[in-house]
């Protein structure tokens, strides 16, 4: 799991004091997760790229406070497409395609056998790019069925089947079978 001291972005003076409390316990909360997901997009080599693209989304939150229903999920909604967005203009810059996932840091963390563990991540990243980005959400962030679903506007039957298929492929590569 990364450490990383949060900025916290700079709420709008006209905002209430209640948003403004709401708003500073959701980031403190939610923070050290939407740092690890996009960090676990963007790569081991991109730490800095991975808080600029939190504390983007968690202004773009913040700026859109009164109007979000669920901000969690809204929140790695936010960070999943900017971290992409980020991708997307690296690739651009250095003219090479990059894998909207890339590697999974994250993973390491939840893990005490380290080569078990680095199976599972070369075993991931063999995955479709729909199908680890399913797994992910729904192994590391604890997505349910419904939410992912929502998030990537497929089926919940879509996603149980990216998810069955996602993990007979990990555990026929690394005997490693995530839940």
């Amino acid at each position: 799991m990364i450490e990383s001291s949060p900025r916290f972005p700079e709420a709008r003076r006209e905002q209430p004091v209640a948003v403004r409390e709401a708003f500073e316990n959701f980031f403190r909360s939610t923070y050290p997760e939407l740092l690890n997901f996009a960090y676990a997009i963007l790569g081991r080599s991109n730490r800095a790229a991975a808080e600029d693209v939190v504390q983007e989304a968690c202004v773009q939150l913040l700026e859109h406070w009164d109007k979000v229903d669920n901000p969690r999920p809204w929140a790695f909604a936010v960070v999943r497409r900017r971290a992409i967005d980020q991708i997307r203009k690296d690739a651009r810059r250095a003219a090479e395609s990059l894998d909207a996932i890339g590697d999974l840091p994250a993973l390491v963390a939840y893990s005490e056998d380290r080569d078990g563990i680095m199976d599972l991540i070369r075993a991931l990243e063999q995955l479709p790019a729909r199908q680890r980005q399913v797994i992910l959400m729904r192994t590391v962030l604890g997505f349910t069925h419904r939410e992912i679903a929502e998030e990537l506007g497929l089926s919940e039957g879509t996603i149980a089947s990216h998810l069955h298929r996602a993990r007979s492929t990990i555990a026929a590569v690394s005997g490693t079978h995530p839940e």
